[in-house]
């Protein structure tokens, strides 16, 4: 009789323990024996993950402690790998079943972290005059694992590049993993800013009729002008001979300095030479005018109606030409 009750010489189906036995013969003699059952520890498992460095890459890992059961042990895991640790894996979950010498069993799951997907954008600042050197680039980045360290291609290391002439500038990030990525940003310029003048010029010696017109082209419109008589628009009027300087300010503040020149003709002069009437009371005279100057060809007018240069058929008198 076993002190769980069973009545056989083999007690079965025991847990660890201290167990109990009556033995009694035919003559109603009786024996005690005591018996213990044992039992290995308690199989254990834990494990360690070492997560991916740079987000998509396949470094990381997980290594695995057992204890308990009764070794050796043998290792199975949901991605077919039979060794006890795992290296090279990508973000992930991953279990595994630990099996020991006597088919005791014990699983455990793992995960496999990564960084999201680092990430550089840039904005840009472009130059306000052609051939300067004012623009700026300035990456802005996400993802990956802060703090981040920044590598221009022209050797500039913060975010935000300056004094930039236009072009195309690569920037190299590296995160605190020293996962990188590259972005490439153009900075861009206006065409140049020219200025051409087309001139008007004084009619006749000594007014004040005559105009330059300035004609902008590049750089960024709207335009401002400004004359060095103090004129400000596109067309300065109202000039005299003479030597004019404008200059072209574009809405970006570059500016074109131009110079444009106002000629006037010679001073118009006319003088007559006459030819007096030959009797008394004949009408005979003549009178010619010779001009120069001012801007051929010449016309004219004689206070007796007549539009010739030489007036004939003339009685004494004075008379007039214009």
């Amino acid at each position: 009789l076993w002190s769980n009750g069973q009545t056989t010489a083999t007690a079965t189906g025991l847990a660890a323990g201290i167990y109990t036995v009556t033995v009694t013969d035919a003559n109603g003699c009786t024996e005690t024996a005591t018996g213990t059952v044992n039992e290995p520890t308690e199989l254990t498992l834990t494990g360690m993950e070492t997560d991916v460095e740079c987000n998509g890459d396949a470094t990381g890992a997980i290594n695995i402690t057992v204890g308990g059961g009764t070794p050796d042990y043998t290792y199975l895991w949901s991605n077919g790998a039979t060794t006890e640790d795992l290296t090279g894996l990508t973000a992930g979950i991953y279990s595994v079943t630990v099996t020991d010498a006597n088919d005791c069993t014990i699983e455990a799951t793992f995960e496999v972290e990564e960084s999201t997907d680092l990430e550089a954008t840039i904005a840009d600042t472009d130059v306000l005059c052609n051939g300067d050197t004012d623009g700026t680039l300035t990456v802005v980045v996400t993802g990956g694992t802060p703090d981040y360290s920044y590598l221009w291609s022209n050797g500039q290391t913060t975010a935000t590049a300056t004094s930039l002439a236009a072009g195309t500038y690569t920037v190299t990030v590296t995160d605190a993993n020293g996962c990188t990525e590259i972005a490439t940003g153009t900075v861009n310029e206006p065409t140049d800013l020219e200025a051409a003048i087309a001139d008007t010029d004084v009619l006749c010696n000594g007014d004040t009729d005559g105009t330059l017109t300035v004609v902008a082209t590049g750089g960024t419109p709207d335009y401002t002008y400004l004359w060095s008589n103090g004129q400000t628009t596109a067309t300065a009027n109202g000039l005299a001979a003479g030597t004019y300087t404008v200059t072209v300010t574009d809405a970006n503040g570059c500016t074109e300095t131009a110079t444009g020149m106002v000629n006037e003709p010679t001073d118009l002069e006319a003088t007559i030479a006459d030819a007096d009437v030959l009797c008394n009371g004949d009408t005979d005279g003549t009178l010619t005018v010779v001009a120069t100057g001012g801007t051929p060809d010449y016309t004219y007018l004689w206070s007796n109606g007549q539009t010739t240069a030489t007036a004939t058929g003339l009685a004494a008198g004075i008379y007039t030409v214009t």
